[in-house]
This record gives structure tokens, C-alpha cells and sequence, in this order.
């Protein structure tokens, strides 16, 4: 759940940390992202009638669409840009969500693995997480991520990767690797901004 910098409020829906199975055992697939039709603001305190409309480009009636799971979803108040984890990868929006872009490209490569999550640290650059590596860009935009090598941050082969960024210093980025059995693999620091990392 976001707010922009006009205060409208968006969620994502959907449970992409397990498989879809649909028996109760596992997660269970959403349908989309939705927007306030208000804004904060506009509501004067009063939010009991704020109601929410899907964004249609945030869904199509296929369990392939990138929207099914939105695992996590960040807002950049430095661009007004909305940045969404999701099933098939990470994606952008910088028009309110009527429309969505794949920002991480490497190269002419999209990846669309699943991205389990995105952070934004104080200075406007985006961590996001896509399969089980973990890359970053200083503002997001295509063509700007580069990945974490296995030198810089040895993850193993985890199942789920989450990161975090100290809001009062973004140099110290902390990065959780999950294991296959669902266990805690390692957890690791960098207090330099990324360009070294530390089992802790």
C-alpha cells in the first residue's frame, strides 16, 4: 500500500510467497492494483468514503498477468513514480498506474522473474529483488540496474530475497536470503552504500 505525492492511495493484491495451488495450502492470486478515487486530502480527515477502483492496466483475466501477486509496492516522492514487486517482475508507473513499464533491463534483457521485493533509500535509488538476485539502480529508470555480483554479496541459491535500506542512512543496506526449506540462510550488512557486505 502507497500514497503518491497528490495523496491518492494505491494497494496490490495477491500472495506470490508460495505456490497457487489453490487448496489452502498455498498463496492465492489477486487482481491487480487498486486506486482511490479521493485523494488524503480532499477527504478532510474523514476516509470512511474513500473508495477504490481497480487499475485495468493492472489486470487481465490470465494467471499470467505480472499483477496476479504484487508482493511489495514502494512509492519515489522524487519522481512520482510508483514501483510494484511483482509476479513477473518489477514494474513502474509514473502516471497515476494508467500505465506500467518493466524498468529492469539489462541490456535488452527484461527480467521477469518473480520479484519478491523493491526499497527506495533517501537519496531516490531503487533496491528491488528479481528471482534471487538483488539489484539496484540511483534513480530507476531503464537501462540503470546493475546486480549485486556473487563477490560483493555471496548469496547461495535462497528461495527469497528481501533488502532494506536505513531510512536515516543509505548506506547501510541490510539483505535477508531465505533458503529453500523456508529457513534464514544468512543475513548480511553494507555500510558503504553496497560496495561491500558482511554476514551479521
Amino acid at each position: 500500500m502507497v500514497q503518491d505525492n497528490d495523496g491518492f492511495i494505491y494497494f496490490g493484491t495477491g500472495e506470490g510467497f508460495y505456490q497457487n495451488t489453490g487448496d489452502g495450502s498455498g498463496g492465492f492470486e489477486g487482481a491487480g492494483i487498486f486506486k482511490s478515487d479521493q485523494t488524503v486530502a480532499s477527504m478532510s480527515g474523514n476516509l470512511s468514503t474513500m473508495t477504490f477502483t481497480k487499475l485495468p492496466t493492472t489486470w487481465t483475466p490470465s494467471a499470467q498477468s505480472a499483477f496476479v501477486n504484487v508482493n511489495k509496492m514502494v512509492f519515489r516522492p522524487q519522481s512520482n513514480e510508483i514501483f510494484a514487486a511483482t509476479a513477473r517482475g518489477l514494474r513502474v508507473s509514473a502516471d497515476g498506474g494508467a500505465t506500467w513499464d518493466n524498468p529492469l533491463t539489462i541490456g535488452a534483457l527484461s527480467l521477469t522473474a518473480t520479484a519478491h521485493d523493491v526499497e527506495i533509500d533517501s537519496d531516490g535509488g531503487v533496491h528491488a529483488v528479481s528471482g534471487n538476485g538483488l539489484y539496484y539502480s540511483p534513480d530507476g529508470s531503464h537501462g540503470t540496474f546493475t546486480k549485486y555480483s556473487s563477490d560483493v554479496l555471496p548469496l547461495s541459491s535462497p528461495s527469497r530475497v528481501e533488502v532494506e535500506v536505513a531510512p536515516s542512512n543509505s548506506d547501510y543496506i541490510y539483505v535477508l536470503e531465505i533458503a529453500s526449506d523456508e529457513s534464514l540462510g544468512a543475513a548480511y550488512r553494507s555500510t558503504d552504500g553496497g560496495q561491500s557486505f558482511e554476514e551479521i
